[in-house]
C-alpha cells in the first residue's frame, strides 16, 4: 500500500491534479490559505467536494480578498507626484535656452552655479531611487511553493 497517498486527498486546480494533505484539504480556510502561495486568485477560490474529489474554481479578477489594500495602493500612485531626474530638466532648460538666445559670459557663470546644484540635487535623487530599488529587492517575497504541488 502506498503511504504518500493514503494521507492524502486528491485536489484539482485547473485540470491539474494534485494531492494534498487531508488535514489540509478537509478545511477550506486552510485549503485557501495554501493555495493562496500560488496566486492570490486563490485566496477566494471556490471549493466543490464531490465523491472524494476536491476541485477549485479561482475566482477571476478579484486578486484574492485584500482589495483595501489594492485600492490603497493604486489611490497613493494617482496621487504620487511625477518626478524627473533634475539633471535631465536642466539639461533641456539649458539646450533650449542655447538654442533661442545663446549664452553671454555672465549667464555662462551663473549657468555653472545651477549646473553644480543641479548635479548636486540629481545625485540626492538618484540615490533616494537606489534606496527604493533595494528595499524592493529584497522585500519579502509572497510566493512559496507550497507542499503537494
Amino acid at each position: 500500500m502506498d503511504t504518500t497517498t493514503e494521507d492524502t486527498v486528491l485536489v484539482v486546480l485547473e485540470g491539474q491534479q494534485h494531492h494534498i494533505r487531508r488535514t489540509i484539504a478537509e478545511n477550506d480556510e486552510l485549503l485557501r490559505r495554501l493555495l493562496s502561495q500560488i496566486g492570490p486568485e486563490l485566496a477566494g477560490a471556490e471549493i466543490k467536494r464531490t465523491n472524494g474529489v476536491i476541485e477549485v474554481v479561482p475566482k477571476k479578477g478579484t486578486k484574492g480578498n485584500q482589495p483595501a489594500i489594492t485600492s490603497e495602493a493604486l489611490s497613493y500612485l494617482d496621487t504620487a507626484a511625477s518626478n524627473i531626474d533634475p539633471a535631465i530638466t536642466a539639461c533641456l532648460v539649458i539646450q533650449q535656452t542655447e538654442l533661442a538666445e545663446g549664452f553671454n559670459p555672465e549667464q555662462a557663470l551663473r549657468l555653472d552655479e545651477y549646473i553644480t546644484h543641479t548635479i548636486s540635487e540629481s545625485q540626492r535623487w538618484q540615490a533616494s531611487i537606489q534606496q527604493t530599488l533595494y528595499r524592493l529587492d529584497n522585500a519579502a517575497s509572497a510566493s512559496k511553493i507550497p507542499f503537494g504541488f
